[in-house]
């Protein structure tokens, strides 16, 4: 039988793996999917290593703690990457908000100060670009490495 819509596999992903779910919304047409395949679920989709960190990452800078160092090494380690939160803030463009006293980076961890908090929608995209820029040079640099080309 050739895969189709109704042929989704629901298994688990291995562990680390995160997900994105799309399930149907409308109660008639769940039901009816649910009798004919089984579950109302019409998409899934691993999540990236950028997926992951960028969600926490806006999720958390949201927050009145931040973001803390250990959730972040953990998460970071999950999805196969040893990006710091130090490399976050290499970037010149993000750099600015602690410079400013927008953002702060301490022995904690990475959260917006009190006037920070009125700037996140401001803020947040720069620090995604900033993620996105300090993911592309991690995976420069493991290539790197197992190319036997930086010590």
């Amino acid at each position: 039988m050739g895969k189709d819509e109704s042929s989704i596999d629901l298994s688990p992903s291995p562990p680390a793996a995160r997900q994105a779910r799309i399930q149907t919304l409308e109660p008639p047409a769940w039901m009816r999917e649910v009798e004919l395949a089984g579950h109302g679920t019409r998409l899934i989709r691993d999540l990236s290593a950028g997926d992951v960190l960028s969600e926490l990452l806006a999720g958390a800078l949201r927050t009145r703690e931040g973001l803390e160092r250990r959730t972040w090494r953990e998460r970071a380690a999950e999805v196969g990457t040893d990006v710091t939160l130090e490399e976050l803030l290499s970037s010149p463009r993000c750099r600015r908000f602690a410079e400013e006293g927008t953002l702060v980076l301490d022995g904690q961890g990475l959260r917006l100060t009190r006037e920070g908090t009125a700037l996140a929608d401001g803020v947040l995209p720069y620090m995604l670009i900033c993620l996105e820029e300090a993911l592309e040079k991690g995976s420069r640099r493991g290539k790197a490495i197992e190319k036997g080309t930086l010590a």
